[in-house]
């Protein structure tokens, strides 16, 4: 469940702006959002996420999302790992 954002810059930010909150797995984004705009004045959500996800893609993404790690993104390999165990996990 959503939670306020205390202890990390985020957090903090968003305490001086008004309120903060923080999720940390897909299953809180959807709460921690929801409070963030029920909020009385300006608030921040802090999603904390793994840069090295790659994103879902559809068909028409899929060759672009190819080309990324061609183009020599540094991190290439393990997001080629992170992809190739998500396929995995699907099937």
């Amino acid at each position: 469940m959503h939670e306020r954002a205390a202890g990390d810059s985020h957090g903090n930010f968003g305490e001086a702006c008004g309120i903060g909150f923080r999720c940390e797995r897909p299953d809180e984004v959807h709460s921690a959002l929801e409070a963030m705009m029920l909020a009385d004045g300006p608030a921040l959500c802090a999603a904390i996420v793994d840069p090295f996800e790659p994103p879902k893609v559809d068909a028409d993404q899929a060759p672009h999302m190819a080309e990324a790690p061609a183009r020599g993104e540094p991190n290439r390999g393990r997001i080629a790992l992170a992809f190739h165990n998500g396929v995995a996990r699907r099937l």
